[in-house]
């Protein structure tokens, strides 16, 4: 695993060689395996997005279709990409993943034991999502690693919502871009290559207090508070 700080635009980090060589391996197999029984419509994408306790222990799947309003959440009985597998991927990069924020120059957030999540993305090979924007307000660690297949196109920063002025960082299979978002500096944008469908994992942090489960809440996601209770996840080191 070799971890590179960049602070072109906004902190962020690239790590290559993220996974061990066996996880990866295991996680292209999957995912080509499972290629195989979707349908992904021109120009969106299917997700599949597994949400995890502090422990590692497995809590939900959702699929999330974009040609659907609202997710679907997996029945407990149903088959899952191997929820052992999917625990032990949890317990083993749930650490790094707190680390890494640490590098971004964050305080750890280990003590409110927030949620890990994985999701397994499979994009259309025209999709083209150029639409800045700087992640979601639940989103405590963003990263993206880039999966399958050799080669297409990596996430693309911005300086600002409409800049043309931008950087990519390029491709490269088990490679992770990952970031802090900010809601006033993060922006960035990706887009397949049109050649071949785009493959990534996210592997994300979120706060467990804003998540509820059930058909009443299709999204997952409570109101976020404006009180400033999330903040103190968000607290700079150097501050």
């Amino acid at each position: 695993m070799k971890v590179n700080l960049i602070k072109q635009y906004w902190p962020h980090l690239i790590v290559d060689d993220f996974l061990d060589e066996s996880d990866f391996n295991q996680v292209i197999d999957y995912a080509k395996e499972h290629q195989n029984n979707i349908e992904i419509e021109k120009r969106t994408c299917v997700k599949y997005n597994w949400f995890f306790d502090h422990t590692g222990k497995y809590i939900k799947l959702r699929i999330v279709d974009e040609t659907s309003r609202y997710p679907d959440w997996v029945p407990d009985d149903s088959p899952k990409w191997s929820i052992e597998f999917g625990e032990s991927m949890a317990k083993k990069y749930y650490g790094h993943i707190l680390n890494f924020r640490t590098q971004l120059g964050y305080k750890d957030i280990s003590p409110y034991n927030p949620m890990f999540t994985m999701t397994l993305s499979y994009f259309h090979k025209d999709f083209d999502y150029r639409r800045s924007h700087t992640d979601g307000f639940w989103k405590l660690f963003s990263s993206t690693l880039y999966v399958s297949p050799e080669r297409n196109l990596g996430t693309t920063m911005t300086s600002d919502r409409y800049s043309d002025d931008a950087i990519t960082v390029p491709w490269k299979q088990n490679r992770l871009h990952c970031f802090v978002r900010d809601l006033e500096n993060t922006w960035h944008n990706f887009k397949a290559d049109g050649e071949s469908d785009r493959v990534t994992i996210n592997f994300c942090l979120r706060p467990n207090e804003f998540w509820s489960w059930g058909e009443s809440n299709p999204h997952g996601i409570k109101s976020i508070p404006g009180d400033g209770s999330v903040d103190k996840y968000f607290e700079k080191i150097d501050e």
